[in-house]
């Protein structure tokens, strides 16, 4: 099981690599930054997961898009730990200092791919 930040992680990582295939041309780079982007399998301890080898099969491949990798990744997805959405009187202890404490619904986050709560005040031009 892996945590919502590393999931967004390893995301970026492949994202990445399929840009690299499609913009680089020296075949030293892409083998590098592929050995990296692999490498978080191994580091998130996913490497002997069914859905793990599924991804790295299909992006191995030179001619892999976005959408082919996005559909991989809600594999992935399943060995995400959800973040776990703090209660309303956690958030109000939290934001002890911030007025206007905006009502956060587990509905409008995407909690496999969230990690801390926030709240930015525009008129004081801080972040809570």
């Amino acid at each position: 099981m892996i945590k919502p930040n590393e999931y967004v992680n390893l995301k970026n990582k492949i994202h990445e690599l399929i840009s690299v295939y499609k913009s680089v041309n020296d075949k030293n780079v892409v083998t590098t930054i592929k050995n990296d982007t692999f490498a978080l399998g191994v580091q998130y301890g996913i490497e002997q997961t069914d859905e793990w080898k599924h991804l790295v099969q299909a992006v191995d491949e030179i001619s892999c898009s976005h959408q082919k990798a996005d559909k991989f990744l809600l594999g992935i997805e399943t060995l995400v730990v959800p973040f776990a959405m703090p209660s309303t009187k956690q958030i109000g202890k939290l934001f002890k200092k911030y007025k206007k404490v905006p009502d956060f619904e587990q509905s409008e986050f995407d909690l496999y791919e969230t990690s801390y709560l926030g709240v930015n005040d525009t008129g004081n031009a801080k972040s809570f």
